[in-house]
């Protein structure tokens, strides 16, 4: 079980109970991932298309090992996924979302304390009651005024070997793992495609699988269903405290996506394209996965621009937001942020392996342009909310992703 500090409580939630991992054994290897516990024993895991997970993962000493007798029936979402194409399920989603659009009151007791004129009196306050330690105190500091902080070296460089490898595993793999999708691959001189699942991957042969993977700025989403290291990253204790630290209650990892090289990415607000309510209770993380060089299209961010208030348009956020906007509302906010750019210093995180850029959900970030596209730019990237606040499922369509 993750443990983080006792907070008080969130004003616009209930009380969260403690979160139980899904599975015990990488529960057990993420709360020893920081300390001297080895990853050399992590197995390579097989994929399955009926199981998902097809096996479970279980400590024997110091070493993770593969137990075929405990084999799991498939989650009802990863056999829909497996069984339904994506453009019915989304049809579906549609015609089961709720019908009518409700009004998302914005309320000054639901701001977070980092966006409150007095966020720095908090902080110390904190500090001084002993709440806060001098490190994450310099870090808060750093969050509330310029909309971000780094943590250098918290995700030990074994367990991103790990992960990495079994990202690699995925282009040479016998069987497909069911619910894995590829997005943005472009195969052959096709153009890219939304997305490709890792069973049509597998059909290629693997000198076209490898084309395609150098060819394309590609991306997957939620490995840590499929990797123990993803997994023991998604669920890293000093990960969770710190966004928990943040946020100022338990936060728990809501998604994730790895990279391969550099986003491109226009500049873009998490607020915009998330449904959060409360507004801004979200933190962004990006593991650099690799030490980042200056030529491979870095991680971009905009330092205070977290300040700027939400897009006039997105007057009904949650509801109104990027994902719901028609095409004459997502170019104005597109205007809206190309303005915002002009008035703060452009920055590029050239981060270390292991090193950890946490974001504001209205600091302005993107992808930066990349000089030499031979060079990678492996990341993991997860967001934090506190439990409750991704009302996605209650918002009215239609949708543009």
């Amino acid at each position: 079980m993750i443990v983080a500090p006792a907070f008080r409580p969130w004003s616009s939630l209930q009380e969260m109970p403690d979160r139980k991992p899904a599975n015990k054994t990488f529960s057990r290897f993420a709360l020893s991932a920081g300390g001297s516990s080895t990853v050399a024993g992590l197995p390579r895991r097989e994929p399955s298309t009926l199981a998902l997970p097809a096996n479970r993962w279980r400590v024997l000493g110091d070493r993770f090992r593969l137990t075929s007798d405990q084999s799991r029936p498939m989650s009802i979402s990863s056999l829909v996924r497996s069984v339904i194409p994506t453009p019915l399920r989304k049809r579906a989603r549609e015609l089961l979302a709720p019908r009518h659009i409700r009004h998302w009151p914005s309320k000054t007791a639901q701001v977070p304390w980092f966006d409150r004129p007095d966020a720095l009196e908090q902080l110390e306050n904190r500090r001084r009651t002993g709440g806060l330690s001098d490190k994450d105190y310099e870090l808060l500091t750093r969050w509330v005024t310029d909309g971000y902080c780094v943590a250098e070296g918290i995700i030990p460089e074994d367990l991103i070997n790990v992960m990495m490898r079994d990202l690699n595993d995925l282009w040479m793999n016998d069987q497909p793992f069911a619910g894995l999708d590829f997005c943005d691959l472009r195969i052959g001189n096709d153009a890219p495609k939304p997305k490709t699942s890792h069973a049509e991957l597998l059909k290629l042969t693997p000198t076209e699988r490898m084309q395609a993977r150098i060819q394309s700025n590609w991306r997957t989403h939620s490995f840590q269903k499929y990797s123990a290291g993803a997994n023991a990253i998604f669920n890293h204790p000093e990960m969770a405290r710190l966004a928990s630290s943040i946020l100022y209650c338990r936060a728990l990892p809501q998604g994730s996506i790895n990279f391969e090289y550099g986003s491109k990415q226009d500049a873009h607000q998490d607020t915009a394209v998330f449904h959060v309510f409360p507004a801004n209770h979200i933190v962004g993380a990006w593991i650099a996965c690799e030490d980042i060089s200056i030529d491979c299209g870095p991680l971009m961010f905009y330092p205070a621009s977290h300040r700027e208030p939400l897009f006039s348009k997105f007057n009904n956020y949650p509801q109104t937001n990027l994902r719901t906007a028609n095409p004459e509302v997502a170019r104005a906010y597109r205007e809206h942020v190309n303005d915002l750019t002009r008035n703060y210093e452009r920055r590029l995180f050239l981060g270390k392996k292991g090193d950890v850029f946490f974001w504001h959900g209205m600091m302005l970030h993107g992808g930066s342009e990349i000089k030499d596209p031979s060079l990678t730019r492996k990341s993991f990237v997860i967001h934090y909310m506190p439990k409750g606040a991704n009302v996605e499922g209650r918002i009215v369509g239609p949708f543009n992703w």
